[in-house]
């Protein structure tokens, strides 16, 4: 017996899985985000006796 498509238990465990993979890749952007933030902090750092921005 193949469990149907439209079966309530496989949908929620469906929802469930997409749901995290949606949460797991937000949190990964939000790193990359911070990563990309930081980095560009960094560097205006090091241009900034160039820049005399500061």
């Amino acid at each position: 017996m193949t469990p149907s498509p439209h079966n309530p238990i496989i949908q929620l465990n469906t929802i469930i899985l997409n749901v995290l993979v949606i949460i797991i890749n937000i949190h990964d952007l939000r790193e990359n985000v911070k990563t990309f933030f930081f980095s560009i902090l960094t560097r205006s750092m090091e241009l900034a006796p160039q820049l005399s921005i500061f």
